[in-house]
């Protein structure tokens, strides 16, 4: 073989082997690893009755504060987790579609951030695609899971 064939051979086997390795390491993605964070943030957005009535242009940022594993099952390599998710306003205050302006009107005049307890778990699905689930009261804004603050 010419050297320029063993080296095409040569670098066909060994470069792919770290993605080959990295991809059966088994472990999911930690609880603050951002494709955790970036999928219960989306449950949120799909689920939380409060959000949905937020008008999009009045968030400036949304974010998970504070993320801790609560626990790691070694056997079925599952992520128990917690934290805050956060949404920041523009300016002082969300601002709600048509329709919604009581609780908006308590968060522009007596609060800069909506917060929320969130549960989630991050594992590997049996077809090896990450799986994130979140667990809390979707529904809640004043009680002990979700509040302005």
């Amino acid at each position: 073989m010419s050297k320029i064939i063993k080296k095409a051979f040569l670098l066909g086997i060994i470069l792919p082997m770290p993605v080959v390795l990295t991809g059966c390491s088994g472990t999911p993605p930690d609880c603050s690893a951002k494709s955790t964070t970036k999928e219960v943030i989306e449950i949120f957005k799909q689920n939380n009755l409060n959000y949905k009535l937020l008008d999009e242009n009045s968030i400036s940022n949304i974010y998970i504060e504070s993320s801790r594993t609560s626990d790691y099952d070694d056997k079925i390599k599952k992520y128990s987790c917690e934290g805050d998710l956060v949404i920041k306003p523009k300016k002082t205050g969300f601002y709600g579609k048509s329709g919604s302006n009581e609780l908006y009107e308590y968060t522009y005049k007596n609060s800069y951030e909506y917060r929320c307890n969130v549960e989630y778990t991050s594992q590997f699905a049996d077809n090896s695609k990450h799986y994130v689930e979140s667990t809390y009261d979707a529904n809640y804004y004043r009680g002990l899971s979700c509040q302005f603050y």
